[in-house]
């Protein structure tokens, strides 16, 4: 071969060579990039889910919670004799109407005695005249054995019309004995946050998923194509609250 071909062959490895090494070198920057660029939106959705459920949801609830718990009204109610009970089970009924129609999450609030057993409940439509025995709840258990001003929680959970919903209680001490009087419970509708979830999207796709304390579905991705089931690898007892 001539010089010229053999410089042009020369050439052209050189060329084909260093299209490999460019096409693996961008190739593996994109992938990086990708990668960072992913996890960064991930993390800012998560840091806004953090938000609106810490800084808003929770910190509102708490909030409402403890006003409702220091209020007269549960004082004097809880101190009625039996000729002043009527009368005070009313003004707690309509503190707790009122307090219910200012925020549209809440479906009902009660005040359970000492014993666990309903005294007054009330839901959106109104008052309800069938109380419940909480004695036996998880809740309840936690309420009773936790210190004054302590907000639990237990939840989420499908309620009867499907909806994931979990119940808040705080404690309320009684001030003739100085010891547990009773409790406060609001069960709260967690559907907004659930639309909230639905709205996210990470590269087209809404990958989020919500689980029940015992590991039951409240919310899962729509797009079975791009479905991705985390529950085989997510260890025991995360689901767990404390």
């Amino acid at each position: 071969l001539s010089i010229f071909y053999r410089l042009l062959i020369i050439f052209l490895i050189v060329v084909i060579g260093l299209s490999v090494i460019l096409t693996t070198a961008f190739y593996v920057y994109s992938k990086d990039s990708f990668i960072k660029h992913a996890g960064e939106l991930i993390s800012q959705e998560f840091e806004m889910i953090a938000h609106h459920f810490n800084d808003e949801l929770k910190a509102n609830l708490e909030r409402d919670l403890l006003i409702l718990s220091a209020s007269p009204i549960v004082s004097k109610f809880m101190m009625s004799s039996e000729l002043e009970y009527e009368i005070n089970a009313r003004a707690m009924e309509r503190l707790f109407l009122q307090s219910i129609q200012y925020t549209k999450n809440y479906q009902s609030i009660s005040f359970v005695d000492y014993s666990g057993k309903e005294k007054i409940r009330v839901s959106r439509a109104g008052r309800i005249r069938e109380y419940r025995d909480l004695s036996g709840s998880l809740l309840f258990t936690k309420i009773k054995a936790g210190t004054a001003g302590k907000i639990n929680i237990d939840g989420p959970f499908l309620d009867k019309q499907g909806k994931a919903s979990f119940f808040a209680g705080i404690p309320r001490t009684d001030e003739d004995l100085g010891g547990f009087g009773g409790a406060l419970i609001v069960e709260y509708n967690l559907e907004g946050f659930v639309e909230d979830l639905d709205r996210i999207r990470i590269f087209g796709e809404n990958p989020i998923w919500l689980f029940t304390p015992d590991g039951h579905v409240l919310k899962q991705p729509e797009n079975r194509e791009a479905l991705f089931d985390p529950r085989p690898y997510i260890p025991d007892g995360l689901y767990e609250t404390q």
